[in-house]
Parts: structure tokens; C-alpha cells; sequence
């Protein structure tokens, strides 16, 4: 349905895309760890470590570059890693004597990393920014984008390896195709009506409202753009004087804990491992069907997310998903101790149930849950410091099992993983009902 000149539908799809491209990256990762399983560390910390560094950056440009030419600019990173990692083929460990091929494989997932965690930032920004008189239907747009792109491309992997043509030949050029896709569809959407108030002048900003909304619904859409404005004029940095604020140091705490647990599960690290663990235990076949098998499932998830609209904190969404994924942990550590049809079996039912515990039940549950509590002149601040260290939480549950499976093998790896998962849940039982009890 249009509400003026730009469609919501057209903004929904841009939004929908962008935070797919983010997953697509992750989905490249896996393909790239898949064909040079010994280098799976390196390309993870490259990954990774570039996503965290493209959320600094995107945060830090955000008063000299608008919205849309921050997510035109992450785009065409993707585009340059994609094109230079299909070019330049899979990495090697840094250990072999080629250091200057090594560095220079990384250099294209570095890229591609960084442009994702730019893209983490601008697409939910643009989401409530663009689309401010709708933006129930656009602000969800985001949530399901990462397994939807993640299993996309490895959808395409098993089509490379079905065609005898090498994977990151493949799904890096189709994770390019999509960011230009994505470039192509930013730079035809104006700038964001709310930045260019804060930044710019309120004239260009009512001319983009005019261009997004009609002239009509400008002048009604005026007055929401002016109240944003006047709060960011407000804004200021979280300090420690701060915390003494009532229930402030609980809500800072239960933000804290929410950025971590979304990444408790482990769905996103097994999804892009898991792979490349299938053909180094058992053989390039098994690992093209567990390849198949979980970008079917991840491709659903998604879907199945996007089509299911959960509203407000769910405690009990964050335990149950949780749980699921101490089953999930359960059955990969059974895998890790069998062989054969029976270890792929398990492996993969654990996989699955840890990418429906992150994507499904704990991501959506634990989405936007304490910024009710925080004062507006804090909102930001808060919210610069949550998605900050939700990357870092991120790049260290992506690196960790990415190390551990190079060192001490999947039965080491399961193990801890679990007794990390035990840990959370014990903490979040007892840390976030109190924490959270006026959002109740």
C-alpha cells in the first residue's frame, strides 16, 4: 500500500534486502570456510572483526554522512569483497609461507565484513526514519533478514558444487549481485527526513518528506520530524552520574545482558561452521547435503519470522529459547562422540534447533525490550552502547568456536559450548526478571 510517492512496499523490500545482504556475507563465510576448512579461523576473525569495526564506523560517521549514503557506501564494500574473494579464491591459514596470498585473500572478506556491519546500523535506522507515518509495517523488515540471506547463499553453494564449479566462485559473485541490488534500490529512496533535520537544514528535510510522502502527508509527518529533532537536541553521553538515575543501573544492566544473550545460542556460528566440520569428520558429500539441508532451513526460518510479527519482551521466549538451544548443544556433543549417518543426523538437528533458538525465539523476544526504561536525552547513548557490544558479543561467538574446533576438535568445542549455555541461562534466570519487571 502507497502512502505517497515512495510505496511502503518499495521501502520494505530495501529495508528487507539490506538486512539479508548482512546475512549473505555470513553465508559467503561459510561457503569460503567450507572450501579451505584450515583457514575457517582466519576468515572468521576477519569477518567478524570487520562487522564490529563497520558498526564503530557507521556510528561514528553518523553526523557527516546521511543514512542512505552510509548504506550506498556499505554496499558497494560488499560489492568489492564479493568481487575480490571470488577472484582471489578461498584463504589459507596464516601459518603457510605465502603470507602476502594470505593477507590478501582476507582482504575481500574484511571488506564484505565491514560493509555488513555498517548495513547492521543504517537498515533499521532507515526503517523508522523512512517510513515514519507506517513504520509498524517497516520496522520489522529487518529481524529476518540474516537467515534469510545466510541460507540463500548456501543454497547457491550446493548449486556450485552440483555445476563442479568452485563454491567462492559461485556465492561470493551472487552476495555481489544482491549488494548491488541493494545499491541500486538506496539511491533511489531520498534521504532520511529525521537525519537531515538534526544535520542539515529543515527545509531539505521537509523536501524528502514531500518526495516520500506527498505534500499532504508531509505537513502531517512535519510535526513527528520536528519532535525528533528537538529530542536529539537533548541527546548527550551516557556518564556515570548517570546510573544514579532511578532503575537506570538495572536498565543499562538488563540492555547489557539482552546484547549478549542474542548470541547465546550459537545458531549463527553453527550455521556457518557446521559445514565445514561435516567434511572435515565425514566427506564432501555429507557435507553438501548438511549444506542443503540447513540452508533449506535457514531460508524457512526466516520466512517464517518475517510472517510472524512478535511484539514486546517475552521472558519466557528468551528461557524457551535458550533451552532449545541447550538440546541443540546436546545433540552436537552426541555428534561429535559417533560416526557415520548417525553423527550428520544429530549434527545437523542440533544445528537446526540452534538456529530456531537464536533466529526465532531469543533475537525476536529480546528486540528493543528496555529502551522503554531509558530516559529520552539517553536513548542513543544507550542504544550506540547496546549495538556496540551486541557486535562484539557477536564476533566473539563467532571466533571462540571458530577456535576451539581448529584446537581441541568438536568434541572440546560442544562441551564448552554447553557449559557456556548453562551458564547464560542460569544468569539471565536470575539477572532479567527483575531488571524488567516494569516492561511486564
Amino acid at each position: 500500500m502507497s502512502t505517497g510517492q515512495v510505496p511502503v512496499t518499495r521501502i520494505r523490500t530495501t529495508i528487507a534486502l539490506a538486512g539479508a545482504l548482512t546475512g549473505a556475507v555470513y553465508g559467503g563465510l561459510c561457503a569460503t570456510a567450507l572450501a579451505a576448512p584450515r583457514g575457517a579461523v582466519a576468515q572468521v576473525m576477519t569477518v567478524s572483526g570487520a562487522a564490529l569495526a563497520g558498526v564503530v564506523i557507521a556510528y561514528l560517521s553518523a553526523r557527516f554522512v546521511g543514512r542512505r549514503a552510509q548504506g550506498v557506501a556499505a554496499a558497494l564494500l560488499v560489492v568489492a569483497g564479493g568481487v575480490m574473494t571470488s577472484v582471489v579464491g578461498a584463504p589459507v591459514p596464516l601459518g603457510d609461507s605465502d603470507l602476502r596470498g594470505a593477507w590478501l585473500a582476507l582482504l575481500g572478506p574484511g571488506l564484505a565484513g565491514l560493509g555488513s556491519g555498517v548495513l547492521t546500523i543504517v537498515a533499521p535506522l532507515l526503517a523508522r526514519e523512512l517510513a515514519a507515518n507506517s513504520r509498524h509495517q517497516v520496522a520489522g523488515s529487518t529481524g529476518f533478514g540474516l537467515p534469510l540471506g545466510l541460507g540463500s547463499i548456501q543454497l547457491v553453494a550446493v548449486a556450485a558444487v552440483a555445476v563442479e564449479v568452485p563454491i567462492e566462485r559461485l556465492t561470493w559473485p551472487a552476495v555481489s549481485v544482491l549488494a548491488l541490488v541493494v545499491v541500486v534500490l538506496l539511491a533511489m529512496l531520498p534521504e532520511s527526513p529525521v537525519w537531515l533535520a538534526i544535520h542539515r537544514t529543515m527545509e531539505r528535510s521537509y523536501a524528502s518528506m514531500v518526495r516520500l510522502f506527498g505534500t499532504l502527508e508531509a505537513s502531517i509527518e512535519l510535526d513527528w520530524v520536528l519532535m525528533a529533532r528537538d529530542m536529539a537536541s537533548e541527546e548527550r553521553r551516557l556518564c556515570w552520574r548517570d546510573l544514579s538515575l532511578p532503575g537506570m543501573k538495572r536498565t543499562v544492566v538488563a540492555g547489557a545482558v539482552l546484547a549478549v544473550v542474542r548470541e547465546a545460542p550459537l545458531g549463527l556460528a553453527a550455521l556457518v561452521l557446521i559445514p565445514a566440520v561435516v567434511s572435515e569428520l565425514a566427506t564432501r558429500r555429507a557435507a553438501t547435503i548438511a549444506l542443503l539441508i540447513l540452508g533449506l532451513c535457514a531460508v524457512v526460518i526466516g520466512v517464517v519470522t518475517a510472517l510472524r510479527h512478535a511484539h514486546g519482551f517475552g521472558f519466557a521466549r528468551l528461557i524457551a529459547g535458550l533451552a532449545l538451544a541447550l538440546v541443540g548443544l546436546a545433540l552436537a556433543t552426541l555428534a561429535a562422540n559417533l560416526s557415520g549417518a548417525a553423527a550428520l543426523s544429530l549434527a545437523l538437528h542440533g544445528t537446526i534447533f540452534l538456529g530456531i533458538a537464536q533466529f526465532g525465539l531469543v533475537t525476536p523476544a529480546a528486540r528493543g525490550s528496555v529502551e522503554p526504561l531509558v530516559p529520552p536525552w539517553l536513548v542513543r547513548a544507550h542504544t550506540t552502547s547496546t549495538h556496540v557490544l551486541a557486535a562484539l558479543a557477536r564476533a566473539i561467538c563467532l571466533t571462540a568456536p571458530a577456535a576451539l574446533l581448529a584446537t581441541r576438535g568438536p568434541r572440546a568445542t560442544a562441551m564448552t559450548a554447553t557449559l557456556v549455555e548453562i551458564i547464560v541461562l542460569i544468569a539471565l534466570t536470575a539477572a532479567l526478571p527483575q531488571a524488567l519487571h516494569r516492561t511486564a
